[in-house]
């Protein structure tokens, strides 16, 4: 049992050290290349436009609305040097996942529901062996922030002695704020 909880603690210190890594790289890039942005933006410039555009201090804000917690993220960046000039209509066709709340020259809001939780957010899941209610499978899960979760870790062990309630909470997925939580909550039934 002191091995499992080494090889999950080492596990969740390797976890956490490529999350930090990644988060930088994957908040920039997440925002055009996952969220709905066309990057082919094959509009002409030259192109002569009515009302209001987009100027070259023009701030985007995304909000994005999680279903299962009711909670909204938001993010905002400078606008890409190609949007520039455009008009409300020409970012409603390359932003065509999100909704488009606010225009000015100087800010745009774009808003989004996903289901699902937050990016960060951890489930933890238990899948019992039908034939032996006592074996079975703990898998934790880690929400990607677009609705998806991703499998972090399958462990050939199951709590035992837990409450029928604990239990049915454990087979539907415990839901945690962050992945070190979820690991927090492991150690402590799994012993």
């Amino acid at each position: 049992m002191k091995k499992r909880l080494i090889y999950i603690l080492a596990a969740l210190i390797i976890l956490s050290g490529g999350f930090a890594l990644g988060f930088g790289y994957n908040s920039i890039s997440n925002n055009q290349a996952n969220s709905g942005v066309n990057n082919n933006d094959n509009t002409n410039d030259d192109v002569s436009v009515s009302g209001s555009t987009l100027g070259s201090g023009c701030i985007v804000e995304y909000i994005t609305n999680y279903e299962a917690n009711n909670q909204s993220v938001k993010t905002q960046e400078n606008l890409n040097a190609n949007l520039v000039g455009k008009n409300k209509g020409e970012i409603e066709q390359y932003y065509k996942k999100w909704k488009l709340d606010y225009f000015s020259e100087n800010k745009i809001t774009l808003s989004r529901t996903v289901p699902g939780y937050p990016k960060g957010y951890a489930v933890v899941k238990v899948m019992l062996n039908e034939e032996d209610l006592s074996t079975g499978k703990t898998i934790v899960y880690e929400y990607d922030g677009e609705g998806e979760m991703l499998l972090k870790d399958t462990i050939d062990d199951v709590p035992q002695l837990l409450q029928a309630n604990e239990l049915k909470e454990l087979m539907d997925g415990k839901v945690f704020t962050s992945l070190n939580d979820a690991y927090a909550y492991l150690e402590n039934i799994l012993e």
